[in-house]
């Protein structure tokens, strides 16, 4: 019944949901009847039970989610579910101008369909496509596969490609 962990900090703050960052971190440890004591300078914990760094990322701030990503790789452990998370937060405000632009030039001409429903199907693909691709990609970045910068921006790379050679192809039939 006697407490084995105990850590005092002389500040924190909350960065998302039970995930707090604390500074000037002492911490005292009971193994086999020795105490060991560290300090650090900051330290991600989560008072909901969950092991320091782990959690919903999607709760953080990005200052808080780079903090977490920092604190993690000073202590040695995993930080690649954090990095992909990252960066396809950075990418998403770029894409919510990048689809409805799509969505846009593929309804203005009608995507070469005489009615709006073949176009409005294609926005629809689209936006599956980039969905489907989205999750694979983060799949892929958080076990190791793809770099975490190119899990969180294929999506939106792909996007481009696809708005570009849209752009392109209704250039060349516009100049008939």
């Amino acid at each position: 019944g006697r407490p084995l962990r105990r850590m005092d900090a002389s500040r924190g703050r909350p960065v998302g949901g039970s995930q707090w960052l604390l500074g000037d971190v002492r911490t005292a440890h009971l193994e086999a009847d020795r105490l060991r004591r560290t300090s650090r300078a900051t330290w991600l914990v989560d008072v909901g039970g969950t092991r320091e760094g782990e959690g919903d990322a999607s709760e953080l701030t990005l200052y808080a989610l780079r903090a977490a990503i920092r604190e993690l790789d000073r202590n040695g452990e995993s930080s690649i579910a954090q990095r992909v998370h990252l960066a396809r937060r950075l990418a998403a405000p770029f894409a919510c101008l990048v689809l409805p632009l799509i969505f846009l030039l593929v309804g203005a001409d009608g995507a070469g369909f005489t009615r709006p429903a073949p176009a409005l199907l294609v926005s629809l693909a689209i936006a599956g496509g980039y969905t489907l691709v989205s999750s694979v990609a983060d799949s892929l970045g958080r076990q190791g596969a793809f770099a975490p910068g190119l899990a969180g921006w294929l999506p939106l790379g792909l996007a481009l490609g696809f708005l570009a050679a849209r752009l392109v192809w209704l250039r060349r039939i516009g100049g008939r």
